[in-house]
């Protein structure tokens, strides 16, 4: 129970300690993130306060009484959110050794890949409709950024890590975009989609793509799957993810045939297309409303089949689903708790001649009761606690500006009365 003399004191944000520890089993996750939490600090006078204020040549100082801080306090554990794609590459899957520390001796084949993107990047700003090109995905690259971030949606954990698609697909285009040779889209290879399908270059791009624009939508915090917004970025880059879809079958590439091009033949399409199509076609929006609601009983489905259908369904629940769970595991999960107290002694109030007031506070202890704690999360906590100074000294800043309050007010449980 609270004293009544203590004065109670805003506690600081919870502290980081550490990542990448191991959690005990029946947190639900092997790896996480350490973080500690202050749920209740005081500081409290040890007896009656100081009679009267003392000059110190253009200062007015007040001795405080001998103090008493206490605490609550809980460790708490977040997931961990390794990076799973190569967000800074070629979004490509890493492979396990490069969730690890990684030596500077090691090879990185990304610089290649990186450097041939940005070459053709270069071409195609070269021409009207290759600006216009880039300048129409820049309009949602700050969403698809989002989309592969794993700490704002499952997507990667979903649909571009699972199966081997995704690393073949990246691999082959490529091998082709540098070397000019057919194919871009090679209709003889075979991929794995994610959902354990296989199929042509055109079938999975198609999969994903339907994947993509699910997932999108569920980017959007006020997304709501019983009154959805019929606006906004989500909104707008979900309805492109589909045009684009649209668009492509110009070159003769759909779900259900592959025209194979080679580099040469896909700068010929993009210089030929009409400069002022649309970047997202009537068809596509007169569609829409399916995407964003498509288990109630009144959806028109008109303009999608059956394969579209039952592939929009399916992303649009699995997004759901990946969207609760990273909300839920955001939730701190309380490994230990337990009090913590320290004593001050020599604390002053100091008033410069502008009638600024602050409080000097001593370093002093503040000493958390660890008895209740074990196992690995244990170990990791203590150590960083016993090397993180800056703890008590955020604790010290919070409650010299609690007391500063206190004696600006003229609280008599700090500041004596001269006239006694």
């Amino acid at each position: 129970m609270t004293s009544p003399r203590a004065f109670t004191v805003p506690p600081p944000p919870a502290l980081p300690l550490a990542r990448t520890v191991r959690m005990p089993e029946h947190v639900g996750y092997p790896s996480g993130a350490l973080s500690l939490r202050f749920a209740e600090l005081t500081v409290e006078p040890e007896e009656g306060p100081a009679a009267v204020p003392v000059s110190d040549g253009d200062r007015t100082v007040v001795a405080l009484p001998p103090l008493v801080v206490r605490a609550r306090y809980a460790i708490d554990a977040t997931p961990d959110r390794v990076a799973t794609v190569d967000g800074g590459g070629d979004l490509s899957v890493l492979p396990a050794e490069a969730t690890a520390p990684r030596s500077a001796d090691e090879d990185d084949k990304h610089p290649a890949w990186l450097d041939n993107a940005r070459n053709q990047r270069m071409r195609l700003a070269q021409t009207e409709n290759g600006r216009s090109l880039l300048n129409l995905y820049g309009l949602h690259e700050d969403v698809y950024a989002e989309l592969f971030d794993e700490n704002l949606s499952s997507f990667t954990r979903d649909v571009w890590t699972v199966n081997t698609g995704t690393t073949h697909m990246a691999t082959d285009t490529h091998g082709a975009v540098k070397s000019g040779e057919p194919a871009v889209n090679d209709p003889e290879r075979r991929y794995e989609d994610p959902l354990g399908g296989q199929g042509d270059y055109n079938h999975n791009a198609f999969v994903r793509q339907f994947a993509a624009a699910n997932y999108v939508l569920m980017l959007d915090p006020d997304y709501d799957p019983l009154d959805p917004p019929t606006s906004g970025k989500y909104y707008d880059a979900s309805m492109a993810t589909f045009a684009f879809g649209d668009l492509v079958e110009r070159t003769g590439n759909n779900k259900d045939q592959t025209h194979p091009m080679t580099r040469e033949q896909v700068y010929v399409a993009v210089d030929d297309h009409e400069a002022d199509l649309p970047a997202i076609t009537e068809e596509v929006r007169r569609r829409f409303p399916a995407v964003l609601r498509p288990f109630a009983d009144d959806v028109d489905w008109d303009g999608w089949d059956e394969q579209e259908r039952e592939l929009i369904q399916r992303f649009h629940r699995m997004a759901w689903e990946g969207r609760r769970a990273l909300r839920a595991a955001a939730v701190p999960t309380t490994l230990f708790e337990g009090a913590g107290s320290g004593r001050i002694t020599g604390a002053a109030a100091v008033t410069d001649p502008s009638g600024v007031v602050r409080v000097e506070l001593p370093v002093f202890d503040l000493v958390l009761d660890d008895e209740g704690w074990s196992g690995a999360a244990a170990g990791v906590a203590g150590e960083r606690l016993a090397a993180a100074g800056f703890v008590a000294d955020l604790v010290r800043d919070s409650v010299a500006e609690r007391l500063r309050v206190a004696v600006v007010a003229g609280d008599p449980a700090l500041v004596g009365d001269p006239g006694r």
